[in-house]
């Protein structure tokens, strides 16, 4: 073997060493957020899903939003604040102790006694309602 053939080996061994190295590296995956850090914040009205049909919030007659606090990793409280538009009470108070669940995607289920009444994450929440005229909905919200 001459020295250019030499160098030429020893330099192609090198680069299929460098690259072998760099793609045998396992790649850090980030650690999702608890489940809690995926919905906390506060949303606003979005949309009302009804009878097949869903409206955007200016085309109802709901108005407000909610605010989601962390208890725990895995628990959040949920301030609701969602009036009719002339300010008549709609959904309003607090609900404690919502356990949350993954549902992938970045999302979480909400879940209170043993029902699941939403999912949460990517910055909106959806929630399961009935009206005064046990006329069921979903409402969404967004941060």
């Amino acid at each position: 073997m001459n020295m250019k053939t030499s160098s030429f080996a020893r330099t192609a061994v090198m680069a299929v060493l460098c690259i072998a190295a760099l793609t045998g590296c396992k790649k850090e995956t980030e650690p999702s957020p608890e489940l809690s850090a995926r919905v906390t914040g506060s949303y606003t009205i979005s949309t009302i899903e009804t009878g097949g049909k869903t409206y955007q919030a200016g085309q109802t007659n709901l108005k407000g939003g909610l605010t989601v606090v962390r208890e725990s990793e895995t628990s959040v409280g949920i301030d609701l604040n969602i009036t009719t538009k002339d300010n008549g009470d709609f959904l309003q108070g607090n609900v404690s102790d919502v356990s949350l669940t993954d549902a992938g995607n970045g999302e979480v289920n909400l879940v209170k006694s043993g029902d699941n009444f939403g999912k949460g994450g990517n910055g909106r929440i959806s929630v399961k309602v009935s009206d005064s005229n046990d006329q069921d909905m979903i409402i969404t919200l967004k941060k």
